[in-house]
């Protein structure tokens, strides 16, 4: 009867407690009524390297480019113009492009871009804005 007690508080801790309603693709709403986005959490991101992926995450704030603070997509994102990239890199609206970029392993950067009219998608992990270069979400190049 021990056994059995134990394998019950086992597998009832290990479920996700917290439901989560689809809005679109890979937005979802909160019980709470915040809006957050579905992503993967991948380890290692170089193209050489044998994926390892963790666990989904669901992220509420994202961080702008050169800024400190977190901002709630509550507060920035259009769910109507909203749509997804690439499958767990790059997500747009018609204002910003969210950007989880891998930092270092276990670590992920989420980023917010403002568009502008030279913002464009040159493959699936490349962006170019007309201030910079991207790559899997990280700046390569400045651009002048």
């Amino acid at each position: 009867m021990k056994y059995y007690v134990i394998v019950y508080l086992l597998l009832t801790s290990c479920q996700n407690n917290e439901n989560h309603t689809l809005i679109k693709e890979n937005l979802y709403r909160t019980n709470d009524g915040v809006i957050v986005m579905k992503l993967s959490n991948k380890s290692i991101r170089h193209p050489s390297k044998n994926a390892v992926w963790k666990d989904t995450i669901y992220k509420s704030h994202f961080r702008f480019e050169h800024i400190d603070s977190l901002i709630s997509l509550d507060d920035v994102l259009d769910i109507k113009t909203y749509r997804v990239v690439t499958n767990d890199t790059y997500f747009e609206d018609k204002n910003y492009i969210y950007i989880n970029a891998y930092y270092k392993p276990g670590e992920n950067q989420y980023k917010i871009l403002k568009k502008d009219t030279a913002t464009i998608f040159l493959d699936k992990d490349s962006l170019k804005t007309s201030k910079k270069m991207y790559y899997q979400g990280n700046v390569v190049t400045e651009l002048k």
